[in-house]
């Protein structure tokens, strides 16, 4: 990657600090801009934080430019602030056993889901239990363990939640793996199954295995920071369950301390776990496939007809009887290798890059047909450059393209 000229650094760097300072001075969050110029701490606090942004930038290409009159700052990140490009490099450069607050290991589009529980997640009871099957399926069917967390909050019975310090606290935050619901006993030490199982009975009999945990360090209280959410935990339907952190909550979260904690069966654990991420992201790529599909089958369809004339004329398009669009579109894209017809490149099943998105083409665009013989997966942009071209006056147009020297100016 092309390296920065000092001056830019220097430049760029001190916009991207008053950035992150106008946006923590908005949110109330951390310090005031006045308290940062008047104490060294902050300063160097705020100079790492920087560092941090900055090697995200250059990691992952969100890079930065400063436009001709040098006074103003843009990157890649499309409505990213400074404040959030710093979180995101420091959770990218932090390792889990590294993280200092929650902030460190979330991401933007993770979740929170709070159970009330007798005590924090430790080596003593390493799993999720639970005694209603509800509970179980709810979390197989609604928790990602890629982005999203269990919170832990202490009961307010005496009788379960022994440790005093421990009622109505925030104790804990997991992963776990929602994917196999496991017997308790088999998860937790034997001398801990014996002992819970000698007071409660089998009050817990199934369980999650946790992949990682946290303990939250000050143990504050459940109402402080998640106060809708720890409420809605006495309800009567939400009793032994878990309840979604709702969004106006999470800001709250991101600043609560936590420490790693070393828990048992991680091996066992961690290859339960890659087999059903596995599983997952097959069924993830399977649904996305499923939508590009159906999205590119009901585009053709709303184009057959005879044509109509609305501000243009719109050319007729037919489709031979009896042909599934549905096996036919997945053919194509399989002998396609998932590749552009017309520029080669990989396209993608989803509709997050609008321009980038699988469209359907028909190769000779005189011919009305979208039969196989004339039919082709473009990218959207390929295919609206090609508009009604013929493939040798679309690569004349690619190769100009392709030429054209794009450069940065500082």
């Amino acid at each position: 990657m092309q390296s920065l000229p000092k001056h830019v650094i220097l430049v760029a760097s001190g916009l991207l600090l008053l950035d992150c300072l106008i946006e923590l001075e908005e949110s109330g969050e951390a310090f005031w801009s006045s308290q940062l110029m008047q104490n060294r701490q902050y300063m160097i606090r705020a100079c790492s934080e920087l560092e941090t942004c900055i090697g995200h930038l250059s990691r992952t290409g969100d890079y930065f430019r400063l436009s001709g009159s040098g006074t103003t700052i843009t990157t890649r990140s499309k409505g990213m602030g400074a404040a959030t490009m710093i979180a995101e490099g420091r959770r990218a450069q932090l390792g889990p056993q590294d993280a200092r607050t929650i902030g460190d290991i979330v991401s933007a589009e993770s979740r929170f889901f709070l159970k009330s529980e007798w005590g924090p997640v430790s080596p003593y009871w390493p799993a999720l239990s639970f005694k209603k099957p509800q509970v179980g399926d709810f979390l197989r069917d609604n928790y990602d363990p890629s982005c999203d967390f269990i919170l832990y909050a202490g009961t307010s019975d005496p009788k379960k939640t022994k440790d005093k310090d421990w009622r109505k606290r925030l104790l804990s935050i997991l992963v776990i793996e929602p994917g196999e619901r496991i017997r308790t006993e088999e998860l937790v030490p034997p001398d801990s199954w014996k002992a819970v199982k000698k007071e409660h009975g089998q009050e817990w009999p199934w369980s999650f295995a946790v992949r990682q945990g946290w303990d939250c360090i000050e143990h504050p209280w459940a109402h402080n920071v998640t106060p809708v959410a720890y409420r809605s935990l006495g309800f009567r339907n939400n009793m032994g369950g878990v309840v979604e952190v709702p969004e106006l909550e999470r800001q709250a979260l991101l600043s609560v301390a936590i420490r790693w904690i070393e828990l048992p069966n991680r091996k066992v654990v961690e290859t339960t776990s890659a087999h059903h991420d596995a599983l997952r992201k097959k069924n993830r790529e399977e649904r996305v496939l499923s939508d590009a599909l159906k999205r590119m089958a009901g585009l053709i369809t709303g184009r057959l007809g005879p044509g109509s004339i609305t501000t243009r004329i719109t050319p007729p398009r037919t489709l031979p009887d009896g042909t599934d669009l549905g096996a036919l579109l997945a053919a194509k894209l399989l002998i396609q290798k998932n590749l552009c017809a017309l520029c080669g490149r990989s396209m993608r099943l989803d509709t997050s890059k609008k321009l980038l998105q699988c469209s359907p083409d028909r190769i000779d665009s005189v011919n009305p047909s979208y039969g196989a013989e004339n039919l082709q997966i473009t990218h959207l942009a390929c295919n609206l450059a090609k508009n009604d071209g013929t493939a040798e006056e679309f690569n004349e147009w690619l190769s100009l393209a392709s030429d054209t020297q794009r450069c940065i100016e500082f």
